[in-house]
């Protein structure tokens, strides 16, 4: 009763496994720095609104990851500047 049977195999096919625990490392510096940058090349020379305008379409139509670093991007747009504390 306990003889273990042959599964059914389909010849050349591979069976792929997936990937998984791909972890990757957060770095929030070179996001606040893109935001930054991103920012600063939308609003060069338009005035005060027109540069908030054109920066939120820049933003809006860049590929960052906002749910990942969201806690930076509220850092960068309430204190003006990157996290932590940086040498201007």
């Amino acid at each position: 009763m306990s003889s273990k049977e042959e599964k059914p195999t389909l010849a050349g096919v591979q069976v792929k496994t997936r990937k998984r625990n791909i972890v990757v490392p957060s770095d929030p510096g070179s996001f606040s720095d893109a935001v930054v940058q991103i920012i600063q090349d939308a609003g060069e020379n338009k005035g005060s609104e027109a540069d908030l305008e054109a920066g939120a379409k820049a933003l809006d139509a860049a590929e960052l990851e906002y749910a990942r670093y969201g806690d930076t991007l509220f850092e960068v747009f309430f204190t003006g500047g990157g996290p932590g504390t940086r040498a201007t």
